[in-house]
């Protein structure tokens, strides 16, 4: 997905923007995948290196659409926040978030990342329900 998706705008917090995720944001993806907890996974088989991570931003399909978390005042992606397994006959659809760097948990981000994911999905998509996983 690109800037000019139409379906997937930018969405513009006090700390945090979403904007489309792109292939640039592959490099700092697959650098900081390697920090992560060796027992978390954001799914199975996770892609870990750079072209990995390209391979998987231009694969991405209309059931899901994924925003780079950036802060305010920057482009880089600091973490991820997604819609996916969209299902519009049946208004239902997932979400998840991750932020990329430690020294960004838990101080709120999320909450502010999960509002504008959440706004978006029930006012303008017009979603019913949508299921969130929560890992510790």
């Amino acid at each position: 997905m690109t800037d000019s998706d139409p379906d997937q705008p930018q969405m513009f917090g006090e700390r945090i923007w979403l904007r489309p995720i792109e292939p640039r944001d592959a490099l700092v993806l697959s650098e900081t995948s390697l920090n992560v907890d060796s027992d978390w996974a954001p799914r199975p088989n996770p892609p870990v290196s750079e072209t990995a991570f390209r391979h998987w931003i231009n694969s991405l399909d209309t059931d899901q659409l994924v925003w780079a978390v950036c802060r305010t005042d920057q482009q880089e992606a600091i973490g991820t926040a997604s819609l996916r397994n969209i299902d519009l006959v049946h208004r239902t659809a997932e979400t998840g978030m991750g932020l990329l760097y430690p020294e960004d948990r838990g101080k709120g981000l999320g909450q502010e990342i999960k509002t504008l994911v959440l706004d978006f999905a029930f006012d303008v998509m017009g979603i019913h329900a949508v299921k969130c996983t929560i890992d510790e």
